[in-house]
């Protein structure tokens, strides 16, 4: 099997307002909210 070599693209890390998290964790107050709000984020829905 020949060698493929993948590079992932990441986003930059962009600092997330506390407002955005909070809204974030009213939805679906059983989950922090941190990772949820960032992955929303870097999608583009701010």
């Amino acid at each position: 099997m020949a060698n493929i070599n993948l590079d992932w693209q990441l986003p930059p890390q962009s600092e997330i307002p506390a407002e955005f998290v909070a809204a974030i964790k009213a939805c679906k107050p059983t989950v922090n909210g941190k990772y949820a709000a960032q992955l929303l984020w870097q999608r583009g829905m701010q």
